[in-house]
């Protein structure tokens, strides 16, 4: 199966309506290339999100885009097993893609879209419209046997409805691995979505990238403020969330959401990136040169792979959640030195 690139002269000047999932910002961010070749193109843009993903997107595109708020998936970690976390939230879940189907069909009235594209919203199609499906996982890497199929039949169930699954990785599934293999005939690799323009510059800072739903994000928060805070080199973290934090550390300058051209800049600036192994952070750094460290949300079992699978690089290295107070600092030093 070859990579295909997107025409996007094909949808000059259509109406085209893109919807993220808001868990963290990389389903966001990821739609950002999208947006704008779009918008280069003269197409009218409705983005459809909801929480920090859409006050971000909206940051970014202003007066660009016309935007929609749709009834957040509103998942929480309550335990360390993905799994579990999952099937206690089902009806949640279910009732969110319910919800999703009622908004999408009431503004493809008003809007007349000629495409939409879903990443990651199940909920977001119409039957009489072009429909795409963005993702990167189409399996469960992990888990016993019957886990595993039942979960390839139910994403398998669930994107039925769309008439193409862009995955954005190349067709030798360099970057996602295991995680986008599928017989399914309508994919489509596309190639990794960036927004960022990376080269290794002047090396000033040690930057943490947060990210992706709570309690998570908030723990590793402080778990990276009480290591950071007496190290001897200058830390930027770019929390991901529009909640204040009322803190002041010396060494620690803290910013809630960063746009595009703030994070690209402090990026470029960094010695070293320490986040989440979302795959969005994995596509931005794929050839950035930049050094890493990744640190996967527990029980996430999509994150634990990808730090697995890209833990064979002399960049970027893998420590766990629990392991931060011992290892953190061991790790840093390795790379940097």
């Amino acid at each position: 199966m070859k990579s295909e690139s997107i025409d996007f002269s094909n949808y000059k000047k259509s109406k085209i309506i893109i919807a993220p999932l808001n868990w963290g910002l990389g389903h966001a961010t990821r739609c950002f290339p999208l947006i704008k070749k779009f918008l280069d193109f003269h197409a009218s843009v409705l983005i459809a999100s909801d929480g920090p993903a859409l006050t971000w997107l909206k940051g970014e595109f202003g007066d660009s885009c016309k935007y929609l708020e749709i009834p957040s998936y509103n998942i929480h970690y309550r335990y360390t097993s993905m799994s579990i976390n999952v099937i206690l939230q089902y009806p949640k879940i279910w009732n969110a893609i319910r919800s999703e189907k009622k908004a999408i069909k009431k503004v493809v009235n008003d809007f007349c879209p000629d495409l939409i594209i879903s990443d990651n919203r199940y909920g977001v199609y119409h039957k009489d419209i072009k429909s795409v499906f963005i993702t990167h996982q189409l399996n469960l890497v992990k888990g016993n046997p019957l886990s595993k199929l039942l979960f390839s039949a139910k994403i398998q169930s669930w994107i039925s409805p769309f008439n193409e699954i862009w995955v954005p990785d190349f067709h030798n599934r360099k970057l996602t691995g295991k995680l986008s293999y599928s017989k399914n005939q309508k994919l489509k690799f596309i190639g990794p979505l960036t927004r960022f323009n990376l080269k290794d510059e002047s090396q000033k800072h040690i930057l943490c990238i947060l990210s992706g739903p709570e309690p998570q994000r908030t723990n590793l928060e402080n778990k990276l403020i009480e290591n950071l805070k007496n190290i001897e080199y200058s830390v930027v973290i770019v929390r991901g969330t529009e909640k204040p934090l009322n803190k002041e550390i010396n060494n620690i300058s803290i910013i809630n959401l960063a746009n595009k051209y703030q994070l690209e800049t402090l990026i470029n600036n960094a010695a070293l990136i320490i986040s989440r192994s979302g795959y969005t952070t994995i596509m931005d750094l794929y050839e950035s040169g930049k050094k890493a460290i990744f640190i996967p949300t527990p029980g996430q079992v999509e994150q634990e792979y990808l730090a697995e699978f890209h833990n064979n690089t002399k960049r970027w290295e893998t420590i766990n959640q629990d392991s931060i107070e011992t290892k953190l600092l061991v790790t840093i030093q390795d790379l940097l030195n």
